[in-house]
């Protein structure tokens, strides 16, 4: 059941994609959570070969997977997250700093993308928590994986994240959980897209309007893509 019900979330979620690149006027990709069940079994990387055949190019779709289930049967895993990156997907660790593998892992899995937790996220007020921030990203950017903090609610973890090096930020401070209608919605608002380098961060404080205002097309696009996201 879980085979099928996988192949039902990737075009939902590619469907997703496709009406908030309608809306935005330009190309956005989308993410979604697979399971070891899934990657184990043949039938998802025939499902990506239809869709490949059917759609006629590699979809923009990224393939998020926690830590611990990217290292589970190490050997078989990696061979076949190997393969799921030839389809053209790419694959996020999801949730690290969660589980017990160590910074070594990350240059073991062929991933692009590193999601920090919020657990690891919500201690950058604390000298130590810093330390643990800037050496996962400082790792993450040394196996030129792209770095995500998950969780972020405040300005302040926001800005500080910013000037760490953290490449996007998710969280409800720019968005909650929400339908693609609604979604689909904020899009094509006036206040997008948001400003959010940390030259326009260093400006915001709590007498500030929230979100930054429209600043045109000097936004730093690469991290807006991931703002709008559901969280």
């Amino acid at each position: 059941l879980i085979d099928e019900l996988g192949s039902l979330m990737i075009r939902q979620a590619l469907d997703a994609r496709d009406a908030l690149t309608a809306a935005r006027g330009r190309s956005c990709g989308i993410s979604v959570n697979i399971s070891p069940v899934q990657v184990r079994s043949d039938h998802l990387f025939v499902e990506l070969d239809r869709l490949h055949r059917e759609r006629g190019t590699a979809p923009r779709l990224c393939f998020e997977m926690t830590e611990q289930h990217m290292i589970d049967d190490t050997d078989a895993t990696l061979e076949r997250l190997h393969r799921l990156r030839g389809f053209g997907v790419e694959l996020a660790v999801d949730d690290f700093g969660t589980g017990y593998s160590s910074l070594a892992m990350l240059n073991q899995v062929p991933a692009d993308i590193l999601k920090i937790d919020r657990e690891l996220v919500s201690q950058i007020g604390t000298p130590s928590g810093q330390a643990v921030l800037a050496a996962v990203i400082g790792v993450a950017q040394a196996y030129e994986m792209r770095t995500v903090a998950e969780g972020v609610e405040t300005v302040d973890e926001a800005l500080a994240l910013r000037q760490m090096g953290v490449d996007r930020l998710q969280g409800f401070l720019f968005a909650p959980v929400e339908p693609i209608d609604r979604l689909t919605e904020r899009l094509t608002g006036a206040d997008w897209p948001w400003d959010v380098s940390p030259e326009a961060l260093g400006h915001v404080d709590a007498s500030s309007p929230w979100p930054p205002p429209n600043p045109g097309s000097h936004a730093d696009e690469g991290v807006v893509d991931e703002l709008r996201r559901p969280v």
